[in-house]
């Protein structure tokens, strides 16, 4: 996607080869530090801009992020390190950002910032590691990390003061709790109890409300008293339109890589989580991004699915619906009934019975028999 911009790098490129020349090996580690912070705070601010995208790209081509890979590990100063590392934070916005850093080695390195005890570096590795564990969560066999259990007992005790910290924290959380090999070490690690506390911010409680969700969808061992209070944690955001979570992510710079992780909520035999899952899903619809996202990965068919053979909808879902609907438009991701029928998703004598209730709710999306 960066073909396009050549004369942007052609514009931008000198002042990135002047900041990789200044993360040679052989520099003194304050001419390392200072060009770390210009490329973490100035460079390629804000996120998911073209232009820095592109930048990005060149830089990682031109080598840079293998330098500050290298200073992150070999750096004598930690300070040294923690800055070079702030600056790889920096690009762990998208999926192709992502894979190329675990390509670079900086997932490793971070997780030994993270196994470290200097609370520097642990606030750099939790908060770039947001990002790189969402990533491949569709396929964590991929991953180095997918059955290492001692990282997720790390991330739980790490604990530090602040706001930013706790979002990444909770959004390290969530993205871990989308893997199968990880669930299970989360729970037997206390996770819940600390998802379920309380942190007074929307943003924070949600992604929490949401690796809750993931943990207890399929789970038939746990504690139906903690399951109890997972759901009741769950429901209340259900007095929020999916507006408003969707608007704070966009202010503070949340890409998710998949959402393809909603679907095994969608299918979950518990109506709080299906009907949260809508409500993400519903949240998630308002980006453009992540519209073309739930397109490619397939979420659309199934999702609109799941809610056409529900029979006693609740005006919840109809919200969440009409939201879809809306964000999606007319496009071919909204299924057709016809399409329904024909996926065998429902009979034509569960489609009579349904029809009616359907065609009142949403006339613009029914296809005529």
């Amino acid at each position: 996607p960066f073909y396009f911009l050549p004369f942007l790098l052609l514009l931008l490129s000198p002042n990135i080869c002047s900041l990789i020349e200044r993360l040679h090996p052989s520099n003194e580690e304050n001419i390392v530090r200072k060009a770390c912070d210009e490329l973490a705070h100035y460079v390629f601010i804000p996120w998911l801009n073209k232009q820095n995208q592109a930048n990005k790209m060149y830089f990682c081509k031109q080598g840079g992020l293998k330098l500050l890979v290298h200073w992150m590990k070999e750096a004598k100063d930690p300070d040294t390190q923690a800055d070079a590392g702030t600056a790889v934070w920096n690009f762990s916005e998208s999926a192709v950002m992502q894979e190329i850093l675990w390509k670079e080695g900086a997932g490793h390195a971070l997780f030994d910032f993270l196994k470290s005890g200097v609370p520097r570096k642990e606030r750099v590795a939790i908060g770039a590691l947001f990002g790189l564990f969402d990533y491949g969560s569709n396929n964590p066999q991929d991953l180095p990390f997918s059955t290492d259990t001692d990282l997720v007992k790390k991330i739980l005790d790490t604990k530090q003061e602040g706001w930013s910290f706790n979002l990444a924290k909770a959004g390290c959380l969530l993205s871990l709790s989308k893997y199968p090999t990880m669930r299970q070490s989360m729970v037997e690690n206390g996770a819940i109890t600390q998802l379920l506390e309380n942190k007074n911010d929307e943003l924070i409680d949600y992604l929490q409300a949401l690796s809750i969700a993931h943990l207890i969808a399929g789970n038939h061992t746990l504690d139906s008293a903690v399951r109890n209070t997972c759901l009741q944690s769950i429901e209340r955001h259900f007095d929020r339109h999916p507006s408003e979570i969707r608007k704070k992510e966009s202010r503070h710079g949340i890409v998710w890589s998949s959402t393809k992780h909603l679907l095994r909520l969608l299918r979950d035999d518990d109506p709080t989580i299906r009907l949260f899952a809508l409500h993400c899903s519903a949240n998630l619809s308002y980006g453009d991004y992540n519209r073309a996202l739930m397109q490619e990965e397939d979420l659309i068919g199934p999702l609109f699915y799941s809610q056409w053979v529900e029979t006693d909808r609740n005006e919840k879902q109809q919200e969440c619906l009409a939201v879809l609907i809306k964000n999606f438009g007319a496009s071919d991701a909204v299924p057709s009934l016809f399409q329904i029928c024909s996926n065998g998703i429902m009979n034509r004598t569960q489609f009579t019975h349904v029809r009616p209730v359907v065609e009142e709710l949403f006339p613009e999306v029914v296809t005529p028999m």
